[in-house]
């Protein structure tokens, strides 16, 4: 399952989700549609933190993605 997926399930929208970042509501937007290549660790940890993952799945789905 995407981590887009994850968090939408969990009742976060991406405003929620910048806000608990730090970022821009833009920003989460590019990062969770594969427009930014290289998001920050800490931006990536604090994201799987709000999904309930491991950070090794975040980092393991940009790098997919970013091979396609």
């Amino acid at each position: 399952m995407k981590l887009q997926e994850i968090l939408m399930r969990k009742g976060f929208t991406q405003a929620e989700i910048a806000k608990e970042v730090g970022v821009s509501e833009s920003k989460i937007s590019r990062l969770l549609t594969g427009k930014i290549k290289n998001p920050s660790i800490a931006i990536l940890y604090k994201i799987a933190s709000l999904a309930g993952c491991e950070i090794g799945d975040v980092l393991k789905e940009f790098c997919n993605r970013n091979a396609e």
